[in-house]
């Protein structure tokens, strides 16, 4: 569960979000809003870890230690992508320059959905709800959106890596074989 928490719990957040914006309910530039969203959502996981954690976490220690492992993996293999991707961070080569396109178009967008960046003033008629989701830290962060596609990918892959090491240690109880096996998982497609 701790594996796909932050996943979940940005599709989870984004949702209402989203669903507002898309019933017009409120403009998805209005920053507070989304800001407001995250606070409660904060707020009710501390609540929710307060209330009784031997309840959900009846061996803490042993817990810890695996979240520990699994945040110093994540962060060692994000730090190793960003300093691959550095040097060669072009947006040259297939989809990139649409899924930039699609993920500047679904940030920039005050309603959902949002214009079609080839089809002018008609609406982007695919999938863009991982593009949305993605540009709601890019936005908030106030970091070019060229510089968080970037850091999306990383976050894919870590992702990817994370919840397939998850699963196979669910399976296999064994952090090196889990480790082994999700950098099969995420690597081996992609060399």
């Amino acid at each position: 569960a701790y594996a796909v928490a932050k996943p979940i719990g940005l599709a989870v957040i984004g949702y209402p979000i989203w669903l507002m914006s898309s019933m017009k309910v409120f403009n998805f530039q209005n920053d507070l809003i989304i800001q407001i969203f995250f606070l409660i959502a904060a707020i009710a996981a501390t609540f929710f870890i307060l209330s009784d954690p031997k309840k959900y976490l009846p061996d803490i220690k042993g817990f810890a230690i695996k979240a520990v492992i699994f945040e110093l993996a994540s962060i060692i293999l994000f730090g190793g992508y960003l300093y691959i991707r550095a040097f060669n961070s072009n947006l040259e080569g297939t989809e990139k320059f649409m899924d930039l396109a699609m993920l500047m178009s679904s940030g920039k967008t005050d309603f959902f959905p949002f214009f079609d960046f080839w089809a002018a003033g008609k609406d982007v008629n695919y999938y863009y709800y991982g593009f949305y989701l993605f540009s709601i830290p890019i936005k908030l962060s106030g970091i070019p959106y060229a510089v968080g596609y970037n850091l999306a990918l990383g976050i894919i892959l870590v992702q990817c890596f994370m919840i397939s090491a998850a699963v196979i240690y669910r399976i296999i109880r064994s952090i090196p074989a889990a480790f082994f096996g999700a950098a099969l998982v995420t690597f081996s497609g992609n060399l």
